[in-house]
């Protein structure tokens, strides 16, 4: 997948608010889909894939393949990362904290390939998009593609 996301903070973020945390190196591991993870449904179900992804990085961690990084970034950092970075906000300790920020995912010429875990299904080697209950098409352009790196 040729992608790259930005991470921009408009504001500081204290720790209390749950920090950025990734994993570093998992952007090398295999994407996963939610069918991949038997987490596709009906319906899908996001609270278990992010189980799933959570415990195959505990168990990519304990071999030493990825390791989890916090960071609290300050107004005006920029953040920029690579496709399949596992990533996500900590655990917020204080509710009334915000971590306001302006996140932006590039997709390159040349590259088909934009995957929403919850609206994206997987045959074979090929993406396509997942229709909703009445319909509609989920927000933002999914398009079918060749799965990439």
């Amino acid at each position: 997948m040729l992608m790259a996301a930005a991470w921009v903070a408009l504001e500081d973020v204290d720790p209390a608010a749950g920090p950025l945390t990734y994993f570093v190196g998992s952007h090398k591991l295999p994407f996963r889909s939610m069918q991949d993870l038997g987490c596709d449904g009906p319906p899908p179900s996001y609270p278990c894939y992010e189980g799933r992804i959570r415990e195959e990085m505990e168990a990519a961690a304990g071999q030493g393949s990825v390791f989890p990084q916090s960071m609290a970034p300050k107004r005006g950092d920029v953040i920029i990362w690579a496709p399949n970075l596992v990533h996500g906000g900590s655990s917020v300790e204080d509710a009334s904290l915000t971590r306001r920020s302006q996140v932006t995912h590039y997709f390159f010429e040349g590259d088909a390939l934009y995957v929403r875990p919850m609206f994206s299904t997987v045959t074979g080697d090929v993406y396509t998009s997942r229709w909703s209950a009445k319909g509609e098409a989920p927000r933002g352009v999914i398009l079918d593609a060749r799965r990439g790196t």
